[in-house]
C-alpha cells in the first residue's frame, strides 16, 4: 500500500518543471521527473529501484561545493550546492526534502527531495532544456497511444518484427536484449518462444503499453526484465551478457546513436548475434506513411483507425526521423565490419527506406571494442 501511495506520488510529478526525487522508506528511489533528468542527466538512467546512497555516490565528483540533499532531523531546511550539470555546466542547486505520510495511518512512507535550479549567469537555460525533454517525451506518449493499433497491421512493420525474431530465437542459449523496445511486441514474441528478454526504452508512454498486455506482464520477474533507461547508459547491463541484441528503429531518436550501439556491443556475448534495422541515409518519411493509410484503407479499417493514424503521422512527422543525428544503417554496417563481426549482411526494409544488418560478434572479442571511434 505505502509504495502504491509512492508511485501515485512520484506519476503526478513526472511531467512537473520543478526536478523532483521521490524515496522510500527505505533508502530506495521510488522515481524522478524529467526536470531532475534535465540537471542530473543520464546518471538517473535506470536508477528506479536502486538504493539513493548509490545515485549519490555517481554524481559526488560533479559536486563543486556544498550537499544535494539537506541532511536535517526534520527534513525542511534548504540545502544549497554548485553542481557541474552535464547539461547545463555549473548551477545553484537548493534543495528540500519533504516527507510522505501515509494520510490514514499518518505514518511517514517515503520522502520527496525538490531542487531549485539557478543558471549561470543569469540565462534560463534549465527551462529551456527542461521544455525540450518534456515536448519529446510527449510526442512518445502521443505515438504510444495509437501505435499498436496501426504499425502491426502494416506489412513493412510485420517483416521486420520476423526479421528480428528470427535472429533472436536462433541465437545461442542465454538472455536476449531489446534495446528500444517500446510496446514490446518483440518481447512478446521473444517470451512465447521461451526466451529470457530484458527490454529497454526510455519512453514511459510505450512501457506503460507493455505493462499492459498479458504475456509480458506476467513474465516480468521471471523471463522479462524491463528497464526504463537510455540505451547510451546502461552500466546496470554486464559486458558480454547477452546472447543476442536488438535494436529496432531505436538509433534514429538517440542524441548519441554511436554510443547507444557500442551500448549493444558491449553487453554482448563473443558469439552472440546483434541485429539492427534503422533508416538508410536516402530515408524518406512520406512514402512509409502513405502506406500505412493504403494499408488501411485496404483492410477496411481506416474509418475506424482514421484518428489513430493520424497520431501516428503526427507523431513521425514531430519525432522527424534523421534530425537527432545523421547517423544511419550504412554506418552500422561500417562499424560492425571495423570491429571485426562475422557474417555481416544488410537488407533492405520499409519499402527500401530502410534496412536490417545482422552480425554475429567474434568469439575472440574482449569486449572493448565498442569504445572505438565511429566516423
Amino acid at each position: 500500500m505505502d509504495n502504491d501511495r509512492l508511485q501515485q506520488i512520484a506519476r503526478a510529478l513526472y511531467y512537473a518543471p520543478t526536478p523532483c526525487l521521490v524515496i522510500d522508506n527505505v533508502g530506495s528511489i521510488t522515481d524522478y521527473n524529467l526536470a531532475l533528468e534535465t540537471v542530473f542527466g543520464d546518471a538517473l538512467s535506470g536508477r528506479r529501484y536502486l538504493p539513493l546512497q548509490e545515485l549519490l555516490d555517481a554524481l559526488r565528483p560533479r559536486v563543486v561545493r556544498g550537499a544535494l540533499i539537506a541532511q536535517d532531523g526534520n527534513g525542511h531546511a534548504a540545502m544549497g550546492c554548485n553542481f557541474d550539470s552535464p547539461n547545463l555546466e555549473e548551477v545553484l542547486l537548493t534543495s528540500r526534502t519533504v516527507e510522505c505520510r501515509d494520510p490514514v495511518r499518518s505514518e511517514k512512507i517515503g520522502q520527496m527531495v525538490f531542487w531549485d535550479v539557478v543558471s549561470f549567469p543569469g540565462s534560463d537555460e534549465f527551462h529551456e532544456l527542461y521544455r525540450d525533454r518534456l515536448d519529446h517525451q510527449l510526442i512518445w506518449d502521443t505515438y504510444a497511444w495509437s501505435y499498436d493499433r496501426v504499425l502491426p497491421l502494416v506489412p513493412y512493420y510485420q517483416d521486420v518484427l520476423e526479421r528480428h525474431v528470427s535472429v533472436m530465437t536462433s541465437c545461442p542459449d542465454g538472455p536476449v536484449m531489446d534495446l528500444g523496445g517500446g510496446t514490446g511486441n518483440l518481447a512478446e514474441r521473444l517470451i512465447l518462444a521461451d526466451r529470457s528478454v530484458t527490454v529497454v526504452d526510455n519512453s514511459r508512454a510505450m512501457l506503460d503499453k507493455l505493462h499492459s498486455k498479458q504475456v509480458l506482464a506476467s513474465a516480468i520477474g521471471t523471463r522479462l526484465t524491463v528497464v526504463e533507461a537510455r540505451a547510451q547508459s546502461l552500466p546496470m547491463i554486464e559486458d558480454q551478457s547477452q546472447a543476442a541484441v536488438s535494436l529496432q528503429l531505436a538509433l534514429f531518436d538517440m542524441r548519441n546513436p554511436e554510443l547507444g550501439l557500442r551500448t549493444a556491443v558491449r553487453v554482448l556475448r563473443p558469439g552472440g548475434w546483434i541485429v539492427v534495422t534503422d533508416l538508410k541515409r536516402s530515408f524518406q518519411l512520406e512514402p512509409l506513411l502513405q502506406e500505412c493509410e493504403r494499408q488501411l484503407r485496404s483492410l477496411g479499417l481506416y474509418e475506424q483507425l482514421a484518428e489513430d493514424l493520424h497520431r501516428v503521422v503526427r507523431s513521425n512527422h514531430d519525432l522527424a526521423p534523421g534530425s537527432r543525428s545523421s547517423f544511419r544503417i550504412e554506418d552500422v554496417f561500417e562499424f560492425l565490419g571495423r570491429e571485426s563481426f562475422k557474417s555481416i549482411s544488410i537488407q533492405d526494409s520499409h519499402l527500401g527506406q530502410c534496412a536490417t544488418v545482422t552480425a554475429q560478434k567474434p568469439h575472440d572479442a574482449t569486449g572493448t571494442e565498442g569504445v572505438a571511434s565511429l566516423r
